[in-house]
């Protein structure tokens, strides 16, 4: 499986392309040994439909968890195949499975392309593109998703990085409201007040969805390095997770909450959820800035 690298003096990227077109490391260069940004994926990764749980990977065509693997579109139910790892449900979508092909690369960048023709895991043919680029001590992520059905369509992007941290870091963002989930992480629909400022998630463990989020969060990983995240309008919904007892942070810049599909259908609002006529395309763009401590 080959491994793509691209950067700069500040920032080192390295790529899996055909493990779900997945950024497998990226390291803070200045200093005096490098320092990771995000867990890195070591040489012999786990294969789809497991993933390793480290780097960063795209969320096309939808974010997170669809319920009973069952999605409500124009008055009408569509089956997906469940995810092994979320049965009954599905999970983050099927780009994250699937190789990628490279549309583009050069010393400092990266893009990689996929198109989907329509099958069990996503019925409604497709495209996407994610183009990596590295400014300085900032990585610039685009993503792009383009209808290609002949129909009306759902879509969602996001992007699902594993932050490497010590401790329990304070996430400084805002948002206005928090949806409530249920035992298995399914939203109920229902929200309250997001909490003021931020938060912060221990080793105990967690996953909060977080609605109206302006688009910027930032912390200290415990490790030397303070993390800007800045993200385009497009990216209006939040997942902050982290395992218990494993330390690794996620923050997740999504389009739509989780199972957002279905629960707009049922009359909920603010979910995020984006539909595409056909040859119609979204995209978003994303800014991660890493400063030295």
């Amino acid at each position: 499986m080959e491994r793509l690298e691209f950067g700069n003096r500040h920032l080192l990227l390295e790529a899996l392309p055909e493990l779900g077109g997945r950024i497998s490391r990226l390291q803070y260069l200045a200093g005096k040994t490098p320092r990771d940004v995000l867990v890195p994926i070591g040489a012999d990764p786990a294969l789809p439909p497991s993933w390793p749980k480290g780097g960063a990977y795209p969320l096309i065509p939808y974010s997170n968890r669809i319920a009973d693997a069952q999605v409500l579109h124009a008055g009408q139910s569509y089956a997906l195949a469940p995810h092994p790892d979320a049965k009954p449900h599905t999970l983050h979508g099927h780009t994250q499975l699937r190789p990628w092909q490279v549309a583009a690369r050069s010393e400092t960048g990266l893009t990689l392309a996929i198109d989907h023709a329509g099958d069990a895991q996503w019925p409604w043919a497709f495209s996407a593109a994610q183009r990596f680029w590295v400014e300085d001590a900032t990585l610039y992520v685009v993503l792009e998703f383009r209808n290609k059905a002949a129909s009306d369509a759902p879509a969602g992007i996001g992007w699902h990085p594993y932050f490497a941290i010590s401790g329990n870091p304070a996430i400084v963002l805002n948002a206005k409201s928090e949806w409530l989930q249920d035992d298995v992480n399914l939203p109920t629909g229902e929200t309250i007040a997001a909490p003021r400022g931020g938060l912060t998630l221990d080793r105990s463990g967690g996953t909060r969805y977080l609605g109206g989020w302006d688009g910027t969060a930032a912390f200290e990983t415990g490790l030397g390095l303070g993390l800007t995240l800045r993200a385009g309008t497009i990216f209006g919904q939040m997942v902050v997770h982290r395992p218990r007892n494993i330390d690794y942070l996620c923050l997740e810049p999504v389009s739509h909450v989780a199972n957002g599909f279905n629960l707009a259908a049922k009359g909920w609002r603010e979910t995020g959820t984006i539909i595409l006529k056909p040859g119609e395309s979204v995209a978003g763009q994303l800014a991660l800035a890493v400063e030295g401590k």
